[in-house]
């Protein structure tokens, strides 16, 4: 289970950029491979090598995402008494300048930048998934998700809301996602 659990919270990482990933297709569509000429029908076409690896990415991101979304449905929502929630919401504003303008001005038709790519891009990663910071996630922000900081009468905990809390205290529903981060139901 816990094995699994981390390939969640890594897919949930990865389509933390999927912005990037859909800039960067966009971007490398020169970047063009010769398929072998044995092959029926294609044999000898040029294909965007890097587009097709990027749109490839955004779609098991987005696949990732989604198993994890569709997984919460499953488990029992706990009640929380909501005794005060501040909305996070620049957290992700920060993110995307932090995290994913930088990889936009990179130039990667040089190897020298695909091992920095790769090894920030690795680092980042780590970090995220360890302090469970994925909720952070511009593609959640998108799909209608505000982050709180919600204290209740027994803990202090990140809360993904698809839409807004009230300011006045109130009950959720809520599924545990990793330690102190839930989504409400």
């Amino acid at each position: 289970m816990a094995r699994i659990r981390s390939l969640f919270k890594w897919g949930i990482f990865l389509s933390s950029f999927i912005p990037l990933y859909l800039i960067l297709s966009y971007k490398h569509i020169g970047v063009q491979a010769s398929t072998p000429s044995n092959i029926p029908f294609v044999g000898g076409a040029e294909v965007p090598i890097l587009t097709v690896f990027w749109l490839v990415l955004s779609m098991v991101s987005l696949t990732a995402l989604g198993l994890v979304l569709n997984v919460r449905k499953s488990k029992e929502p706990e009640p929380k008494n909501v005794i005060d929630a501040t909305n996070r919401n620049e957290a992700v504003t920060s993110y995307i300048l932090v995290y994913i303008f930088p990889f936009v001005v990179l130039d990667l038709s040089q190897v020298v930048n695909w091992i920095a790519f790769i090894i920030f891009f690795a680092v980042i990663g780590i970090i995220q998934v360890r302090s469970n910071h994925l909720y952070v996630n511009p593609i959640l922000a998108l799909a209608g998700y505000n982050i709180y900081d919600v204290s209740t009468e027994d803990e202090e905990m990140t809360l993904l809301v698809n839409g807004r809390i009230d300011d006045r205290p109130a009950e959720v529903s809520a599924v545990k996602l990793s330690y102190g981060v839930y989504i409400a139901v």
